[in-house]
């Protein structure tokens, strides 16, 4: 929003009156701006102001005594520039007051309206505002071709049918191709957003050169576009296939001690420089020959450092789960003469105290009479599969759990019936119901888990149709009374008037909503209050569930979404599987939206979704339309 300041406005209209209303209302909105108004009453007046004063906005109307229609519009609009213009017209003027907007003014203000001041106010501020930000967009657009231009890579600007709008001269540096005679060809490969790959170019010398294409939607002069970055690889290809070869004579290199030794380990240097894994190659005294890049990015150590000196000084290993220290797989190959991998805990311990979990190898470059002339140790970052790993071994540990416990109490009860002939109708229905109780919960969670299976592996389907939300809450509330009136809490619905329908799949919509409402009914005690409202702010449609409840700690919000997580509150036992707010994140997200949560204990919960009022494609998730 604008800060407090003075806006200059011309207003160009024949009718003192109306004139002086203007500046009237202007002068009382007071909120954001102070207005200065300057009046004209004809063109030529308003012409010869507009060329002497220097305004920020022009209230025009079309009529004038020596100017009628959109030739008025024409004339002041060739003088105005980019100054934002807005129509102040009759009824009857209207579908001229249109067409001038298409060929440049701002807005249109029809006179007479109800809330003349607020609508007039709101009308500038926001003509002045789209002004700002289309010079934004154009300083943005500028800034990205400078940006585009200095790249030394090969970039490409074309439409959705992949026709060249745009190409930076990279393109002729790296490739030869005339930046001009491009514009307007289809680019000769697919520029879906999003792919990445490796494509064969050919030079305009001739020949063919192997580039790393990566494709991103973008927007050019307002349209959709795609921007395709092209980075040469063919010296890189090159290497690789190089790199191949001496892998195959490496221990031949080794082995001829002579005068060429140091070109040799340049060459072999730049071999390894390549690979994706951490490389070292030691002599049979453990002093480094050769170190990778990857191995200085690991170790925090460069290659000049290490060089010649013994491999025990500079790479430290430790046990994850003991912090002992841990030899490495060259002192292993020392003793065996074989190859050795590493342990399954193994942790490098860099230079700057970094810890790295990697998985290592090393094996033995021999001699033709068989003793060794060096080892070579190849080892990789593995923090990633660790993490999986760890949360596979949680998820089975809290999937076990909670199947464990519906499971034994299904079980016992049952035992107990089938062991008591004698037992009272009155107890075996008790005991029946927590059976019924139980099963229930059992399906619950596997349908949980079912449905997270389903989001995780990308087979759930989004449907993408129009949606009334606020039927939709206003259903859900009243399913959900019955629940809150047995549970003394007060469940209450606000909708906002004329809201927009929604593009996306109700059930699931619905699904999450209930998950939500049903969490807030359970959390807050007798005599409190659950609110649901649903709004519109901006482009998003927001759905909002308060409660006075328990609240949540707040180094339980940022679990509150995992899976199998429930927040832990001393002498309250409330049954759940954990899933459902898990689940709840995944549909908003899946429609392209976010979901937010405040709280505080003893005070309450506020969840809030927001969706997207204009469908946003989410990577992974098939929609039907």
């Amino acid at each position: 929003m604008l800060m407090a300041e003075n806006v200059r406005i011309l207003l160009i209209d024949d009718d003192k009156s109306y004139c002086r209303l203007v500046s009237i209302a202007l002068g009382e909105s007071g909120q954001c701006a102070r207005f200065v108004v300057c009046a004209a009453h004809s063109l030529s007046d308003g012409l010869e102001l507009l060329k002497k004063g220097s305004f920020d906005l022009v209230l025009l109307d079309l009529n004038l005594p020596d100017s009628q229609g959109l030739d008025t519009f024409d004339s002041i609009h060739s003088v105005s520039g980019q100054m934002p213009v807005v129509m102040v017209t009759g009824l009857e003027d209207e579908e001229t007051s249109i067409e001038a907007i298409k060929r440049g003014a701002s807005d249109y203000l029809v006179k007479g309206s109800d809330s003349f001041g607020s609508v007039l106010y709101r009308t500038i501020l926001y003509a002045l505002e789209r002004k700002k930000s289309e010079e934004a967009l154009r300083l943005s657009e500028i800034n990205f071709r400078n940006i585009i231009n200095k790249s030394p890579d090969a970039v490409i600007v074309t439409d959705e049918a992949g026709i060249i709008l745009f190409a930076n001269p990279a393109v002729e540096a790296v490739f030869g191709w005339n930046c001009e005679g491009l514009l307007g060809k289809v680019f000769e490969h697919p520029v879906q957003a999003g792919l990445t790959g490796e494509i064969e170019l050919g030079r305009k010398c001739g020949g063919k050169a192997v580039a790393e294409m990566h494709v991103v939607e973008t927007a050019w002069q307002g349209k959709t576009a795609r921007l395709v970055s092209l980075r040469d690889i063919t010296q890189q290809k090159a290497d690789q296939e190089k790199m191949t070869k001496y892998r195959d004579n490496l221990k031949a290199l080794v082995r001829e001690r002579t005068e060429k030794v140091d070109a040799e380990k340049e060459l072999l240097s730049v071999t390894f420089s390549s690979m994706g894994d951490g490389v070292i190659v030691v002599d049979p005294e453990k002093r480094i020959v050769l170190f990778n890049r990857v191995a200085e990015v690991l170790s925090g150590w460069e290659f000049e450092q290490v060089q010649d000196r013994e491999l025990d000084e500079l790479f430290r290993l430790a046990d994850e789960r003991t912090r002992e220290r841990l030899e490495s797989t060259v002192d292993k190959v020392l003793r065996s003469s074989k190859a050795e991998l590493g342990g399954d805990f193994e942790v490098l311990l860099a230079m700057d105290g970094r810890e790295h979990p990697i998985s290592s190898k090393a094996a033995p470059i021999c001699r033709g009479d068989g003793s060794i002339s060096g080892i070579v140790m190849v080892f990789r970052d593995v923090s990633r599969e660790r993490e999986i790993e760890r949360l596979k071994q949680d998820f089975i540990s809290s999937v076990s759990h909670e199947l464990r416990t519906p499971l034994t109490s299904i079980k016992a009860y049952t035992e107990t019936i089938l062991n008591d002939p004698d037992m009272s109708e009155e107890t075996r229905r008790q005991f029946l119901e927590i059976i019924d109780d139980e099963s229930n919960r059992l399906a619950t969670l596997i349908e949980g888990l079912l449905e997270i299976s389903r989001i995780d592996s990308g087979t759930m389907t989004i449907r993408r149709e129009p949606v009334d939300v606020g039927a939709l809450a206003r259903q859900v509330v009243t399913a959900l009374q019955a629940l809150a009136k047995k549970q003394s809490v007060c469940l209450e619905l606000a909708i906002e008037d004329d809201l927009d329908i929604l593009q996306g799949d109700g059930d699931r919509i619905e699904s999450a909503l209930i998950n939500v409402v049903n969490n807030a009914i359970k959390f807050t005690p007798p005599g409190g209050r659950v609110s649901v409202s649903v709004s519109r702010q901006a482009e998003e449609l927001v759905i909002r569930v308060g409660d006075t409840g328990m609240g949540i700690p707040k180094e339980s919000l940022a679990r509150i979404f995992d899976r199998f997580y429930r927040v832990y509150h001393p002498g309250k036992h409330i049954q759940g599987t954990g899933l459902g707010l898990a689940i709840v994140k995944k549909i908003v997200t899946m429609h392209g939206g976010r979901i937010e949560v405040e709280s505080e204990v003893d005070k309450g919960t506020t969840f809030t979704m927001f969706f997207p009022l204009t469908a946003v494609p989410t990577p992974g998730v098939s929609a039907v339309n």
